[in-house]
């Protein structure tokens, strides 16, 4: 992003983080392919690279725009990301960063109990029927094909928030 010289950046992270702290099976991915040390970031340090992300950006005369994400997989899952999504949005608040909370507009409060997700689950991600595009199917879950990928609808609907945010700012 810096080469490009922006004025603005719009950051969405902490989905993979949530996932690999509150489902250990997938660590081992995190850890090889995303080259993240122990396969999973403590909350403490994901707030210390996020801080550090906003104040790069801001070195750089760019305005950060800070989206939380949501998620649905089950509730382990969404309560890590709900934890790592109020570090962020406390982190962007002390450097007076804009937050679009948008776990909160998507997840449903009642996220059904799910099996932990795998190395397997990880894997599949992407690759099944589900990556069709095809919205019509009945899904046990409410905006995302798989818990964690958005559906066609969804991924337009959270465009437009997202565009209309950064209009706002």
């Amino acid at each position: 992003v810096l080469p490009a010289q922006p004025d603005r950046a719009f950051v969405m992270v902490g989905g993979n983080e949530a996932i690999a702290h509150a489902q250990p099976e997938t660590r081992p991915y995190y850890q090889q392919a995303q080259d993240v040390p122990d396969g999973h970031l403590q909350p403490d340090a994901f707030a210390r690279a996020y801080r550090e992300l906003l104040q790069l950006l801001q070195l750089h005369h760019i305005q950060p725009m800070i989206g939380l994400p949501p998620i649905e997989y089950n509730p382990a899952v969404v309560k890590a990301l709900q934890d790592f999504n109020a570090q962020a949005a406390d982190v962007a608040r002390a450097h007076n960063v804009p937050v679009l909370d948008l776990m909160a507009h998507f997840t449903p409060s009642d996220v059904p109990d799910r099996p932990p997700l795998t190395l397997k689950s990880i894997s599949q991600a992407g690759n099944s029927d589900q990556s069709s595009g095809d919205d019509t199917d009945d899904s046990e879950f409410t905006y995302t094909l798989d818990g964690v990928h958005l559906t066609d609808a969804a991924a337009a609907e959270m465009g437009k928030l997202i565009a209309a945010f950064i209009d706002e700012h």
